[in-house]
């Protein structure tokens, strides 16, 4: 999920914000959909936008937060409701209260029931409230979720999705028996397959009882499919995300039997080679990126030289695509994470872990908990508006010193990337994996809990 940020789409968001709620929610429902749950995917696109708006240094109104309320049908008793739209405007005001109101907030929504709101309501709710910074509050809606969840399967109204989802929030908490009931019982439902069982692998890799279906289904691997498992198979694999690297580490990456690099765009625009090496055998890379590409490319003949040595490129997409000569493959399986899509670290991680890697070493992975998401080298690059326009990102998107670019708008981004689901996956697979290795500072975060990983975040957010 994530927002069109053309100006159009945006100002037809915004005409559903700006009318009565009431009115825009008749006018949404009548125009565009009926279907309760689906709505509830689209409420989140709104409450990005309305966090955007809220480190904005333009006008802003809790009310803006009426309409997606409405939508995901987060029918929360009055006076709880008060006290979040409360703490968003004391918050915008004196921005050193954070912690206090932070705690405060949690503990409101501790008190509210769990039967006020259904499961993917419960899931919404989670989102806003870690989309505007309160990431513990946040944490206990999404345990709301997984109860309420629980209690609509036993009642038989849970839908597919419900499942999937509640599924995933037990496997993230380390609730196997759990999960692996529901993914037995419920297989037909959930469209499970011996070919189409993320959950199965994921089990495996944490050395959990593998649950098998019976299914005769078979599967022929391509040429690309292969070439991508005899680089990974029995090998030490090198994956080397986008974040900054604290320690020289160059020659231990280039000394690995294989590198992995995320949205690997060419030496000119990656940190010293000291730290971060020079080869790339395997990249992943994202639709925004695999268009540009293309695109220049046609004009530039020679654009894609920086590609020359890879051996595979992995795409983030359900579409087949071939980048001049060199092999590709779209992801097998998408990483099982609870809320929202796994970001493209994460689903690396987990598509690497699935091919029976001797070793994964990460190196520039932060999980969030640095305000600059990107390395100093990659922010300078996009420094160049055009670098922005060609991924479809407005001007000084990466700017976080900026009036724009403050704690809000770092926030909103955990509407679309929810970044606790991301951690304990990780988390998961290197405390009970045994495949998963890391740089100092990596594993200094991979060794938290889940409660100091959610503090980390809110200190990081820190004051505006």
């Amino acid at each position: 999920m994530s927002l069109n940020y053309s100006k159009s789409s945006i100002g037809k968001r915004w005409i559903f914000l700006a009318l009565p709620h009431k009115f825009s929610n008749f006018l949404f429902r009548s125009l565009l959909s009926r279907n309760n749950e689906q709505n509830k995917l689209e409420a989140a696109k709104f409450a990005e936008l309305v966090t955007l708006a809220y480190g904005s240094k333009f006008y802003f109104s809790n009310k803006f937060l009426n309409f997606p309320f409405e939508l995901g049908r987060i029918y929360i008793d009055k006076d709880s409701k008060e006290r979040f739209f409360n703490s968003l405007k004391t918050l915008r005001q004196q921005p050193e209260q954070r912690k206090q109101i932070s705690l405060e907030l949690k503990k409101t929504i501790e008190s509210i029931p769990k039967d006020q709101l259904d499961a993917q309501s419960w899931k919404l709710f989670s989102l806003i409230l870690t989309g505007f910074g309160f990431i513990r509050a946040g944490t206990i809606a999404r345990q709301n979720f997984i109860d309420v969840a629980i209690s609509e399967v036993s009642r038989q109204v849970a839908s597919s999705r419900t499942l999937h989802q509640l599924i995933r929030g037990l496997l993230e908490s380390q609730r196997f028996q759990e999960a692996s009931y529901y993914i037995t019982t419920f297989s037909k439902t959930l469209g499970i397959t011996t070919t189409n069982n993320p959950y199965d692998d994921y089990l495996s890799l944490l050395k959990q009882p593998r649950q098998l279906l019976k299914d005769s289904e078979q599967i022929t691997k391509s040429k690309n499919e292969i070439i991508y498992e005899n680089l990974i198979r029995n090998k030490s694999v090198a994956l080397v995300a986008t974040a900054e690297i604290g320690s020289e580490s160059g020659y231990e990456i280039d000394s690995m039997d294989t590198v992995a690099r995320v949205k690997f765009q060419g030496l000119a625009i990656m940190p010293n080679k000291k730290f971060a090496g020079t080869r790339c055998d395997i990249s992943l890379y994202t639709e925004d990126l695999v268009k540009k590409f293309i695109t220049k490319s046609k004009n530039d003949p020679q654009y894609l030289n920086f590609l020359k040595s890879t051996k595979i490129i992995v795409l983030k997409q359900k579409s087949e695509v071939q980048i001049d000569n060199i092999h590709t493959r779209n992801l097998g399986y998408w990483a099982p994470t609870f809320l929202t899509t796994a970001t493209s670290g994460t689903l690396f991680i987990f598509d690497i872990a699935r091919k029976s890697p001797s070793k994964i070493k990460l190196f520039g992975f932060n999980f969030y908990t640095q305000r600059n998401l990107y390395n100093s080298a990659l922010l300078k690059f996009y420094e160049n508006q055009g670098s922005l326009r060609d991924i479809g990102l407005p001007k000084n998107w990466f700017k976080f010193s900026s009036v724009r670019k403050n704690s809000a708008i770092i926030a909103a981004g955990f509407l679309s990337h929810d970044p606790r689901s991301d951690f304990l996956l990780v988390k998961n697979l290197y405390e009970l994996s045994g495949l998963i290795d890391g740089t100092p500072e990596v594993l200094e975060i991979l060794n938290l809990t889940a409660d100091e990983y959610d503090a980390r975040l809110e200190e990081m957010l820190g004051d505006w």
